[in-house]
Formats: C-alpha cells, structure tokens, sequence
C-alpha cells in the first residue's frame, strides 16, 4: 500500500520533516535496500519500513518543491556507489520481496515523477541526473555486437583449423566406426551437442549426485569467534524456542488427557497436536551460551525475592533471550555439516525386495511376541506377580524401566539452569548437545517433567521435524509465495539444522528402542493383522518422516548406525515415499466426497492421455470402494482427477521439503516460481509416477492388491466409511482461518451485546469485558472472576482457561468494549497490541475515547493472521514486555 500524503506540519515542528534528507537516513535506507537484495540479513518488515519512508521522502520533496522549500533526497539517493536508486532497482523483479513489488512499482514512479518535476523547471538544485541520448547507445550497442560476432567467427575458425591438422596428424584415433566418422564431421562443423536436460531428483537409483560442498563458515555472536561448521570444530549452537502448537488442529474439541501415558507414535490425521521448532537465526559457540545463561541464573539468584518475578522470561522453564535480538527461546539446536547421502540398499535395491525384507521382519517380531505371550502365561505360581508385571510392561508402549543412552547428569546439567556450574567449561560433544535437544523437545512437547529413560524421546523430535515443516509449507501456501527460495534464511536454517539432527539421532537414540518403534510404524504401511490403527487415522507425511529415522535400525549393523549418512540412503528412502504416497492416495480416494458423476465428459476425447489416467484413476476408486463396502456412484473422471491432484499437493509440497533437507539435493529451479504445473515437476523430483493409477499396479508395486485389501478390510476402517454420522479428515485439508468480523466495528458491537457471562444470570449476567477469540470466535469474560478456573492447580482467568483449551496457550482476543486487542503466550506472559479495526486516519482508538468511525483493515488483520501462523505471538509478546516494563506487573492469567 502506498503512503498516502500526511498532513502539513506546524511550523514549530516543521524541521521534523528533515530527518527524511539527512545523510544517515539515507545511508540506512540505502543500506537497508541492498541487503534486501543480496544479504541473509534481512526481513520483510525492514523492507517494508525502508520502501514505505522512501515514499514519505518523495511526497515531502514534491509538497515543499512547489512551496520552495529546500529538499535534497532525491540528490542525495543519487550518491554512493551503489546508491539509493540503484538499490530500488535491483528490487524489481526479487523474489524475496514478491508481496511489496506493487510499493516498490510505485516509489520508483514517484521518484521519476519527483526527477523529472525538478528537472524540467524550478529554481531548486538540480540532481546530476546522467542523460545519454537513446540513438548513440543503440549505435554502440549494434558495433559492440557487430565485434563481437566477428571475434567469434575468427576464434571458431581457428579452432575449427587447428582440430583439422589434429586429425590429420592422427588418423588411427578415427577408423574405428560409422559413429565415429558422424561424430567427426558433427565436430568439424562445431556443433555441439548439450545431451539430454538432466533435472534435479532427490530419491531413487536416479537421484542427482551430491557434490561435496565447502564447510559453512559461522560466527559467534558472543564472542565473534569465526567457525568452520564440521564435525572437528568446536560445536556451534542456533538459538530456539520450542512450543506446543494446534495451528494445524482440526479437532479443537479434543486435547492430550494423560500425558504421562501418551502414544504420540502414530499421529492422528486431524494434527489436534503438534510440537513447533523456531529460531531467530542468531548462531553460538555450545560453550559460550552456556557461559550467557549461567550469567542470567547467577544475575537473577542475586535479585531479591520480591523482583525475581518480574522478568520477561521463565527461568524455571529454562528460557532465556538471544543476546543479540532479544527473540525469547529455551533451547539450541546444534549445527551439523551437510550430510552426504551413501548408497547401501545393495540388499533393497528393488521395492518387491525392501518388501520382503519388511514382511520377514514383522513376521519375526509376531512370533517373538507370541512365544513371549506364551512363556509368560506358563510361569510358575511362585513368578506370578513378577511375571505379570513383566507382560504388563510389555504391553505397554512407552515403559520407564528400559535403560537409553541418556546420562541424567549430564541432561540436567545442561537443561537445568537454577544450578550454578564453575565458571571453566569443558569444550562440549556434539552428541551431549544433541541428547539436550531431545530432552527440551520432550518435556516441552509433552508437558512433563525430564525423563531421561523415556522412550517417547525420540518419536517427539521425528514429530517436531514433521510439524515444523507442515506449519512451514502452510505458510507458503496462505502466502502463495514459492516452495524453494521464499522462506527467511533463519527458517531455511532451522529446517536444515533440524533435519540434520533428527538424522544423527540414529547415533545417540537406544536402538532397541528405535527398532520397537519402527515396527509399529511398518505394521501402517505393511500390516500383519488388522490389530493396528486404520489407514484412515494416522498422519502419512508425519510417519514418513519416523520411518527415514528409524528405518537404518532395521538391518544395518552397530558400526553403521554410528553414521548420521544411513538415514540418507536415495534408494530405500524412495522406496519408502512410494509406499507413503500410495497410502496417502488412498485416504484421499476412500475419503472422497464428490458429487456422482451425471455424464461422461471424456467420451470424445478418450483417446488422449490424460483422459486414459483420469479414467484408470476412477477404475481405482470404484474397486476401494467396493474393498471398502461404500455403496455410492463414482464421480466424473475429471473431477476426481482435479480433486487428487488438489489434495496430494500439500503431501508432496512437505516432502519435497523435506528430503531437500535430508538428501541436500538441489531442488528444481522450476519451483522458485509459482508454476501451473508444479504436481509433474514434484513427482519428478520424489522419483512418484505422475500416472497415480501405476501406484495401484501390481508391476509398479508388487503386492499392493494384498495390501489394498488389508487396508479396506479393517474394522475401523469400513465403520467410518458407512457410519453417516461419523465425523473423519477430509483432503485437501483447508487451513485454519481467523474469524469473519464484520466491516464496522458498531455491527461488531451489537453483536457482542448479547452476551451474556455464562455463570451468572439476571440482571447482573451481563459481561462488562467480553473478549472475542480470533481463532474460534467464542466470546468468554475478560478480566472477570466470575469466570476463573483451576487449571494444574493453578486459578486463571477465562481467556487463559479458553487459550490452554483451543490453541495450546497461545491466544489472540478482541477486547470489544475496548477495542483493545489482548496476546497471551503463557499463564505468566501477555500484552496488549494494535487491534485490526482503524479509523479513517489510519489510528486505533483504544478505549474508544475519540468515537471515530471504526472499520476493519484487511492488511493488519492478515498480518495478524500470519503472526498467528508463524507462531509468532510468544516471541511478539516478549518483545512487548520489553519495551514496556509496566506490562510485567499486571497479573495476566487472571484475565
């Protein structure tokens, strides 16, 4: 949006207007648009700011040229190398600033307009504006190509000349055969030939090879120390901040109840839960951060009791404050080098053979179960009450008593920061940090206290790199922004350091543990028994992701699996994505809603290819459905075709995002852009058939006739699907959108008016702070203890009973009587923020006090939305809480 023009200044605060045309403020500026451009370090919002207060300079300079004032921005953007101007033109066309390029449209036609204005007429200084005549550089453009066609010429003429007396000096390397005569004559002529294109592939026999690449270089914040990110340096550490998230939740009814005994293993499909993964970007020597934030434990042991309260921050929840920006986080994760995919599926080259190898395995394990079943029911009367709680233990999945890799002193050395450690700290191991990491994700993610035998450890961080990823790939798609190149640098990095380390966990996780949880995950894909969960309930990209960790266990040897490489194999990883993919197509088709179909659009044109797929496709539906005992008509062949498509491309979207990260294969250049296309180019690059009706082939797949059935046939399965009152995801899976408020704040209110608080009645029923949520839309009571509810023995107030119920503690409420927007992050943490609805000078009215007209602004209320999206409200909240300490004494969960 452009700035319009503000109103004339008075004249003693007329000199305001010249910071826009001091030197600093163009430096900043100029500074600020060319890292935008090149530089890692930069952000929407700077960019936004420069380009909005460049328009301001504009409009300042053409009001007061016409009033002879003196001006001089535009001479000043003209300086520098490179200046102001140029800077505004390498935005042109960016990528990185996709959603400002009508702003950036507009500054550069102000700034002609402002040029050509002092140009043409007027007595104020000209700007040495360079002016070259169009015929001159059009005559020196056609000599400089006339030269450089005859330099070509001599130099092919040359070679051509020199390559003749080689062949002639050599007639034997030339006798061999008719090809190589035609290759001959072919490089006489200088034609050469650029071979077939080749396309970036992550996965399968056909996956790009990954050159080895250059070790990044980092530096320390602390200490600016550079270093070398590999596995002999000393360790570098990114600042992040872990939360429980239901971004993603379609099911805002239904919460984790005991999380002591909690299966987060195989997720649910409805994402009612998730663990979100951040970071500011701001990189630390392991050291270092430990040395910060035992200054911040030793600065707060020696305030008095009556202040520790007061701080920004939850030491108790081992939070702290990135020294540089101030983005709050309780924890790192620690930087690994690029892992190079290794080849070592000899074993599981094909997929029939991976397929057997699995089969032979889930057959071991039942077996084994059994015949433990069996040993355990002959014990003898004097075993019985150890036997019986050894099968209670092996029944259930997540048993404390089994021993891991995890040292609770070295945890808790690291995780606890109320204990005061010596003032030298030993250099840190990769693997110690790595084992943090686990443990801050698991008591974060769960809730609980720090278990460090738990074997919940390592399916919480298989989960936290597929639900950042899913939140991420969300944003893109709200954002319509591309898949490769649009996300800021600090979020590419978390991905990569996050990927990283779930795939050097397969060294530090307890094997044992890792293998019990891989065969439940393959008993989804490849089952035994209709004893699992149904196809229908279990998040498909989320398993993926738990099987390219855990998949090495299977097979690979104890020297092996001490190499992060295994979880990187192209070959058995491919395998792997066809089998997910083909799962996740049927959830689509057997969840498939679509009106019956009332003609056959493809009659006439049966003969052409992609009417021959839509058909196979529809050929596939009506035989799951008749697996799947759904009597209902099939839609139209081209309608379900549209409908698949749709629906598979956020499953594709993820993945690509995914093993780009894992494989460090170079993404297609055809995904910097939004593309028409963009399903064939995602197919290509997984190694999946875009001809989804070859995924239910027995050729292409071998037994997944066998496994169709298996999966059509499960009790929950057929009950869901002919159950009308049964309630089950449907694809594609429409974001979560904030409310729809009403243009006019006075409608707003005449809506609110009748409500009334839900524990009162009479007279006295009526609320005099109601809070809408922006999330769900429920109205409850705002700082009003009428409302308090004990939660985890605490008393908190209705907005933060409703923030722990519908959006795991984040929450954003419209105070309506107010008209004051409300944030809260955690039952100690809040604040206070601009609400969306403006009058027509572009202010709110907190309180309405002035009783302007109100009306909602579409731009504020999607950048909240996207604040929402991002996960972004904790950190905005600190920063709240930063620049106003007054925020920190009120008492925020009873509101």
């Amino acid at each position: 949006m452009a700035p319009p023009l503000p109103p004339s200044l008075c004249a003693n605060y007329s000199n305001i207007v010249q910071l826009l045309d001091c030197d600093v403020f163009v430096h900043i500026v100029s500074t600020t648009l060319a890292r935008t451009a090149t530089s890692k370090f930069w952000s929407e919002s700077l960019a936004h700011k420069a380009l909005y207060l460049t328009g301001l300079a504009l409009l300042e300079e053409e009001r007061l040229y016409h009033k002879s004032g003196n001006f001089q921005f535009t001479a000043k953007a003209l300086k520098g190398n490179p200046s102001l101007i140029q800077n505004l033109q390498a935005l042109v066309g960016n990528q990185r600033i996709e959603v400002y390029k009508d702003l950036v449209q507009w500054v550069l036609e102000k700034l002609s307009e402002v040029l050509k204005l002092k140009g043409t007429c007027g007595t104020s200084p000209q700007p040495d504006v360079p002016s070259v005549d169009n015929s001159k550089k059009e005559e020196e453009k056609k000599t400089k190509a006339q030269l450089a066609q005859e330099r070509r010429k001599r130099i092919m003429a040359q070679m051509s000349n020199m390559q003749k007396s080689f062949i002639k000096k050599n007639p034997n390397l030339f006798e061999d055969s008719s090809s190589q005569s035609d290759r001959k004559s072919s490089t006489t002529s200088m034609d050469v030939d650029d071979g077939p294109v080749s396309y970036a592939i992550a996965l399968g026999p056909e996956h790009t090879t990954v050159s080895e690449v250059e070790p990044s270089q980092v530096t320390c914040i602390l200490c600016q120390e550079e270093e070398l990110i590999k596995h002999a340096a000393p360790v570098m550490v990114l600042t992040a901040f872990i939360q429980r998230s239901s971004v993603l939740s379609r099911a805002r009814d239904k919460k984790i109840v005991d999380k002591d005994s909690f299966d987060p293993l195989l997720k649910s499909t409805d994402l009612y839960w998730g663990t979100h993964v951040s970071s500011c970007g701001h990189i630390m020597h392991a050291t270092c951060w430990q040395i910060y934030t035992d200054s911040l434990v030793a600065k707060e042991n020696k305030r008095s009791g009556r202040f520790r309260r007061h701080l920004s921050y939850d030491l108790s929840r081992n939070e702290f404050l990135c020294p540089l920006c101030e983005t709050v986080g309780n924890t790192v994760i620690t930087l690994l080098p690029q892992i190079k995919p290794v080849n070592k599926s000899k074993a599981c080259s094909s997929l029939e053979q991976l397929i057997k190898t699995i089969g032979g395995v889930l057959k071991e394990d039942k077996a084994a179960k059994e015949k433990a079943e069996r040993e355990m029911d002959t014990t003898t009367a004097t075993d019985e009450t150890p036997a019986k709680q050894k099968k209670d233990d092996h029944k259930r999945p997540f048993s404390s008593k089994s021993t891991s890799g995890f040292s609770s002193s070295e945890v808790w050395r690291l995780l606890s920061f109320n204990q005061q450690s010596s003032t030298k700290h030993p250099p840190v191991d990769k693997t110690e940090m790595l084992k943090t990491f686990s443990m801050s994700i698991y008591t974060v993610g769960l809730n609980v206290m720090p278990d460090d035998t738990n074997k919940r450890i390592p399916i919480m961080c298989w989960e936290a790199v597929a639900y950042t990823i899913q939140t991420a790939e969300l944003y893109l798609r709200v954002e319509e922004k591309p898949l490769f190149g649009s996300l800021p640098s600090r979020q590419a990095d978390c991905f990569d350091a996050l990927v990283r380390l779930g795939a050097e966990g397969i060294r530090v996780y307890n094997h044992q543990h890792v293998r019990a949880h891989l065969i439940r995950l393959l008993n989804v894909l490849l089952p035994t028994s209709q004893a699992g969960p149904s196809i229908l309930d279990v998040d498909i990209f989320t398993l993926l992701v738990s099987l390219c960790f855990s998949m090495p266990v299977l097979k690979d040897t104890q020297e092996e699996l001490q190499n992060a490489a295994v979880c990187t194999d192209p070959i058995v990883n491919g395998h792997i994505m066809k089998l997910a993919f083909l799962g996740h197509l049927t959830q689509i088709l057997l969840t498939c809603d679509l009106p019956e179909d009332d003609g056959s659009l493809f009659e006439e044109e049966s003969d052409d290819m992609y009417c021959k797929e839509a058909k196979n496709l529809q050929k596939v539906l009506k035989e799951l459905w008749l697996l799947a005992g759904v009597k209902r008509g099939v839609p139209s062949a081209f309608d379900l075709w549209n409908y698949v498509i749709k629906s598979c491309l956020p499953f594709l979207r993820c993945s690509a995002l995914f093993f780009y990260s894992l494989s460090a294969a170079s993404f297609p250049l055809e995904l910097r852009i939004n593309i028409f296309d963009e399903f064939s180019v995602l197919c290509r690059y997984l190694a999946v058939p875009t001809n989804l009706a070859s995924l239910f082939d027995s050729q292409f797949i071998p037994g997944v006739h066998e496994l169709l059935q298996k999966w059509c046939l499960h009790p929950t399965t057929q009950e869901r699907l002919n159950n009308q009152n049964t309630l089950f995801v449907r694809y594609p899976m429409q974001p979560n959108k904030f409310m729809s408020l009403p243009h006019d704040y006075s409608d707003l209110m005449n809506q609110v008016a009748s409500f009334v608080c839900p524990k009162s009645s009479g007279i006295q029923g009526e609320t005099r702070a109601p809070a809408m949520c922006l999330v769900c839309g429920k109205l409850v009571c705002s700082q009003s203890y009428c409302c308090q509810t004990d939660v985890d023995n605490e008393t908190v107030g209705a907005c933060m009973a409703h923030a722990l119920e519908c959006s795991s503690g984040v929450g954003m409420y419209l105070r309506v009587r107010e008209c004051q927007l409300l944030l809260v992050s955690s039952m100690s943490r809040g604040c206070f923020h601009t609400p969306p609805y403006l009058d027509d000078y572009g202010e709110s009215d907190v309180g309405l006090r002035r009783g302007n007209p109100l009306r909602l602004c579409q731009d504020l209320y999607h950048k909240l939305y996207i604040l929402w999206l991002q996960h972004g409200i904790p950190g905005e909240v600190i920063h709240k809480l930063e620049a106003n300490n007054n925020l920190l004494h009120i008492d925020w969960q009873n509101l």
